[in-house]
C-alpha cells in the first residue's frame, strides 16, 4: 500500500513552505495525489521527490521556467544543465571571492584619501587581486 504525506509533512520534511508548494501547483510541475478525509492534501514518494528537486534547482539558480522545462527531461539533459549551471556558480564564487578581495583591501586602508583612490582604481579595473 502506498503511503501519502499531507501537505504540512511534506513542508517539514523538506523545509519548503506551504506557499512555495502553492506555486509549484499552480505551474503545474506538480499535483497532489489524493485527500484524506478531513480534506488535507496528500502527496506520495514521487511529488515529494519532484518538489525536492523543484526545490534543489531553484537553491542553484533555476528559475520556475527553466525547471519547468527539466524536470521531465531525460538524465542526460538534466545533467547537462546543472554541469551547465555548476560554471555558472563558479563564475560567481569567483566574482565573489574578487570582491571579497577588494573589500579586505580597503579595510586595510588609514584614510579617506587612501580609500577613495583605491576605490577608483576598483571601479577602472585595476588592482583586481
Amino acid at each position: 500500500m502506498e503511503h501519502f504525506k499531507t501537505l504540512k509533512e511534506v513542508c517539514n520534511e523538506l523545509k519548503v513552505s506551504r506557499r512555495a508548494i502553492q506555486g509549484y501547483e499552480s505551474k503545474q510541475l506538480i499535483k497532489p495525489v489524493a485527500k484524506n478525509k478531513y480534506g488535507h492534501l496528500l502527496y506520495n514518494e514521487e511529488i515529494i521527490k519532484r518538489i525536492a528537486f523543484i526545490r534543489f534547482s531553484q537553491e542553484i539558480g533555476f528559475s520556475i521556467n527553466d525547471i519547468s522545462s527539466l524536470i521531465d527531461s531525460p538524465i542526460e539533459d538534466i545533467k547537462n544543465s546543472i554541469s551547465n549551471q555548476a560554471e555558472v556558480l563558479l563564475r560567481e564564487k569567483e566574482t565573489i571571492e574578487r570582491r571579497l578581495n577588494q573589500i579586505n583591501r580597503l579595510n586595510n586602508l588609514k584614510s579617506r584619501d587612501e580609500y577613495l583612490d583605491e576605490v577608483l582604481t576598483i571601479i577602472k579595473g585595476g588592482s583586481e587581486g
